[in-house]
């Protein structure tokens, strides 16, 4: 496996640059790559770039990471570790968490490991992916931790609308579906805009990480079109 590191001291591209720049809005940002799988006890990483503290880290190849057999049911934390200094390099490996019952779970923890580290310009560790592994059985159970990015822009579309007794009226708008589907509804941020002079509400519901849905709320007129921006982050 070919791993490429960019963002320690020393040359960096400038298409190495752009990507950490792209990414710089958050500490961890997956800028290409699919969600970590499992094919019995290991741990399957394809192909994917990260950047993380102003590190890029991108893999051509596939990654894997073996779980070893618990005695009963185990997590761990799989991180991709950047350390700084002489060795200025990065690995994806697994942190040992809270054992737990020899059962199927239907939630990661809340708090990840005591022993991550967290010391950004020294050793760091990016959480990638929560592993709970049982004994006698080779199945794992994942959550992705990985966030990526998905930006886009959009424009109302007004079918009729619904008046109120208080002489509100509202519409709810078609879905905006994200270019990149998330595992889980993303943290999302948007702005709308409106021909000058025009008051008008729009509220954002119905979240799903296949995309979400407006509703313009407007006084005394119906709604009008609006064009928008928003910007996703959420799970791979």
């Amino acid at each position: 496996m070919a791993m490429t590191i960019a963002g320690f001291q020393g040359t960096v591209s400038e298409t190495q640059w752009a990507q950490i720049m792209t990414a710089v809005a958050q500490k961890y940002t997956l800028t290409s790559g699919d969600p970590v799988r499992s094919s019995g006890r290991t741990l399957l990483i394809d192909p994917r770039a990260s950047v993380g503290a102003g590190v890029l880290v991108a893999t051509d190849t596939l990654t894997s990471v073996t779980v070893p057999a618990p005695a009963t049911g185990q997590w761990h934390l799989l991180v991709l570790r950047r350390t700084w200094g002489a060795s200025r390099s990065a690995q994806y490996m697994l942190i040992p968490g809270a054992t737990g019952p020899n059962s199927a779970q239907t939630a990661p923890p809340t708090t990840l490991p005591a022993g991550r580290n967290q010391s950004v310009g020294v050793v760091d560790d990016e959480p990638v992916a929560w592993v709970y592994a049982r004994s006698g059985t080779t199945e794992l159970q994942l959550w992705q931790l990985s966030e990526r990015v998905v930006e886009g822009t959009f424009t109302t579309a007004l079918a009729g609308s619904v008046a109120t007794a208080s002489g509100w009226y509202y519409q709810d708008q078609t879905q905006v579906l994200f270019s990149t589907p998330f595992s889980r509804p993303p943290r999302l941020l948007f702005s709308t805009e409106t021909p000058w002079g025009a008051v008008q509400v729009d509220q954002l519901f119905e979240v799903t990480g296949a995309g979400f849905r407006l509703r313009s709320i407007r006084l005394g007129v119906q709604p009008i079109p609006t064009k928008g921006s928003f910007r996703a982050i959420g799970p791979v």
